[in-house]
């Protein structure tokens, strides 16, 4: 191994590049407005497990399994902590990260890190179309907004919650969704956000 000085350098060099795109791409999942959905099925190792838990829904199958055994081989799981703690929790962190353990479907199901086990890959892809269904039939708008707010409840006081609450209910009121929304009720028909942007069986199995 070259220790040299000019080496190090470069190895410095090209790390902290990697960790610069490695949090852009990060914060882009993170704060990306539609649905992100996950099928897992296989291990989840490293950094894997930033895409685990920064999607929305999480459909994992039974034999797969999750670990950070980064303490293993000295290292820290340092830049994916700072995405994976506030979803997991301190103290499921503090079990996961230490131990270096595995963690299965069920587990993971227990612990609340996914949304669903699927029998097979069958039963994986199906799952995932029944959630696009759900996704393809609420306003797009809505879902945006509502991940934002829940961003912002995590990450703020009270005070500033409650005042963020009251804009995007403001927003909602005005915005035209609410009325094509309530209208439509009124109708008895789908509002007009419901497939017609999108193939009318758009699912999982098609993507």
């Amino acid at each position: 191994m070259d220790l040299s000085a000019s080496n190090q350098a470069q190895l410095k060099s090209s790390t902290q590049d990697t960790t610069t795109l490695f949090i852009k791409f990060c914060e882009t999942l993170k704060h990306l407005p539609l649905p992100v959905i996950s099928l897992i099925n296989g291990p989840v190792l490293g950094g894997g497990n930033v895409l685990l838990f920064l999607s929305d829904i999480r459909i994992m199958a039974s034999d797969a399994w999750i670990q950070f055994s980064e303490v293993y081989r000295g290292l820290v799981p340092a830049m994916i902590s700072c995405y994976i703690v506030p979803r997991a929790g301190g103290l499921a962190a503090l079990d996961l990260f230490l131990t270096g353990r595995r963690l299965d479907a069920e587990g993971c199901k227990a612990m609340g890190f996914v949304t669903e086990v699927a029998k097979d890959n069958a039963d994986l892809v199906a799952k995932a179309d029944k959630f696009i269904q759900y996704f393809l039939t609420a306003a797009p708008g809505a879902i945006a907004l509502c991940k934002n707010l829940i961003h912002h409840v995590l990450t703020h006081s009270h005070e500033q919650n409650v005042e963020e609450a009251k804009k995007v209910f403001v927003q909602c009121v005005k915005g035209p969704e609410m009325h094509e929304g309530v209208k439509a009720f009124k109708d008895k028909r789908k509002p007009s956000w419901v497939p017609g942007a999108f193939p009318k069986n758009l699912g999982a199995s098609q993507l």
